[in-house]
């Protein structure tokens, strides 16, 4: 997808979402590539992702969509990135939503450095 740029280095995916990325283009992306990031830690930069037009429905919907996807995961965290205190505020909401739904830990950061320290050293033995 043209609006997520994705990177992995060190067994660590990393996925910026672009301003006009949705939620269900999202949802679609983790679908697609989950099965891809198996063995691999998930930082989701969302400093720019434009949280105007969520709402409950939308993200009731990408919990259960992504819920399935998240199996391929199981027990590897995912660390959602934030800046401005708005989009921190938010991702922690989803975050804790989407905590007893998913197979693997997720949690709100506001610096990338800080959510690879939560990784753990233990990301080199994977």
């Amino acid at each position: 997808m043209k609006n997520i740029k994705t990177t992995i280095e060190d067994h660590i995916v990393t996925n910026t979402v672009s301003s006009d990325t949705t939620l269900p283009e999202i949802s679609e992306y983790i679908s697609m590539n989950s099965k891809a990031w198996a063995n691999k830690y998930v930082i989701w930069i969302l400093n720019d992702f434009n949280f105007d037009h969520i709402n409950s429905d939308t993200i009731r919907s990408f919990i259960h969509i992504t819920k399935e996807a998240s199996k391929n995961r199981k027990g590897l965290k995912t660390a959602m990135v934030a800046k401005s205190d708005i989009n921190f505020r938010m991702t922690r909401m989803l975050s804790m939503l989407a905590f007893e739904k998913y197979a693997f830990p997720i949690e709100a950061f506001r610096d990338p450095s800080t959510a690879k320290e939560w990784f753990g050293e233990n990301n080199k033995n994977i």
